[in-house]
């Protein structure tokens, strides 16, 4: 078995390790004679770092009636040491558990988004718009993007019907007299029709009719005059690179929003009993889907 050997340093108990260090050992002490355990005993004084010794061997430390287990705290309003109240434990212990959750929300987060991906998304992000925004002819703002970029993210519509529809704004798109924007369809006997993209046209006679969707072999966008034909294709790569990004910031945002929740939760908890019920692992519920 192995010896300990220990060394006092007035009533206070240290390990001697085997490279000569030190290591305190907090729940025993020494009452001149032998080691004890400080459990042991009632009334305690306290030295100017809060330490609890069990005999006064210095003056100016102050003696208090507590349990060893017991917290305290030097109360400036009476310049003494003084038992924590349940409140304060509860306050502290509130507040330790914030910071944890904290903690864990970083590491979460960096683990999946890491710090120089998000740094690279927000000048990637700017970048992108800007270059949308041109594509467009300055018709369509940086604010507008955003707001199709969430409508997208939230299933309220799709990209390419999106930017047809600024296209049509930018006035680089052909339309029929609904401002619906017109295609070229080619069909399985060789032959085309120019529709809109519902497949409507209006045939030789005046007549409002409807493309069999089974004739269909493809159709292609039709542009104004000297529009490049590629700009939908380069806006889609860029728009398709946007909507990556949003989805790695909002998944940020959304975990944030958790940990907020939660910690609405701690700060709301009326005892120690509620407050270990918090389940601050709740914020790895947040899947990333990127």
């Amino acid at each position: 078995m192995k010896l300990k050997f220990y060394k006092f340093i007035d009533d206070l108990v240290y390990e001697v390790l085997n490279d000569g260090s030190l290591k305190f050992v907090n729940e025993l002490r020494y009452d001149g004679e032998k080691i004890v355990e400080a459990r042991a005993f009632k009334t305690f004084y306290i030295d100017e770092k809060g330490i609890k010794h069990i005999k006064k061997l210095n003056p100016n430390w102050q003696e208090l009636n507590c349990n060893f287990d017991d917290p305290i705290i030097f109360d400036k309003s009476i310049s003494k040491w003084r038992v924590k109240t349940p409140e304060e434990i509860l306050e502290e212990l509130k507040q330790e558990k914030i910071q944890n959750l904290k903690q864990k929300a970083y590491e979460y987060i960096v683990s999946k988004y890491p710090l120089w991906k998000q740094s690279n998304d927000l000048s990637d992000k700017e970048i992108i718009v800007t270059k949308l925004v041109a594509i467009f002819n300055n018709i369509v703002f940086a604010d507008d993007i955003r707001k199709t970029i969430y409508e997208i993210l939230a299933g309220k519509s799709d990209l390419y019907t999106e930017l047809v529809k600024y296209g049509i704004k930018a006035n680089l798109i052909e339309t029929d007299d609904k401002g619906l924007p017109l295609y070229t369809y080619y069909l399985k006997d060789g032959s085309t029709i120019i529709a809109n993209i519902n497949g409507e046209y209006v045939d030789s006679d005046g007549n409002t009719k409807v493309i069999d969707k089974s004739l269909v072999v493809d159709r292609s966008l039709i542009f104004k005059e000297g529009v490049d034909k590629n700009i939908i294709d380069e806006a889609y790569k860029l728009s398709s690179a946007l909507l990556d990004i949003s989805k790695r910031i909002l998944w940020k945002d959304e975990v944030r929003r958790k940990v907020n929740e939660i910690e609405e939760k701690i700060k709301s908890a009326s005892d120690i009993n509620e407050l270990d019920k918090i389940d601050i692992n709740e914020i790895y519920s947040i899947k990333p889907e990127f």
